[in-house]
């Protein structure tokens, strides 16, 4: 399975995490699997529909239904989870 390797920054915590994401998966369920990591160790919402997925390069939202490969995110590139 393709990966890519992310790193994450969550102004709101104050920390930037770095995740290895399957490059098939939507974003809607990467995000589902950061919050509830995010949720375990930080106690926030795993609410999905609360915060989105920036990428930095360009500030463009990643769209949920879109895999890590259709929105082109390679390894190395930097999101923003706000």
């Amino acid at each position: 399975m393709d990966q890519v390797s992310v790193t994450v920054r969550i102004p709101a915590l104050g920390i930037t995490s770095d995740f290895i994401i399957p490059n098939n998966m939507s974003v809607e369920n990467v995000k589902t699997l950061m919050l509830r990591i995010l949720s375990s160790e930080y106690g926030i919402s795993e609410d999905p529909n609360q915060l989105q997925l920036f990428d930095t390069q360009d500030g463009g939202m990643l769209r949920k239904e879109c895999s890590f490969r259709q929105m082109e995110i390679q390894d190395g590139a930097k999101l923003i989870l706000l």
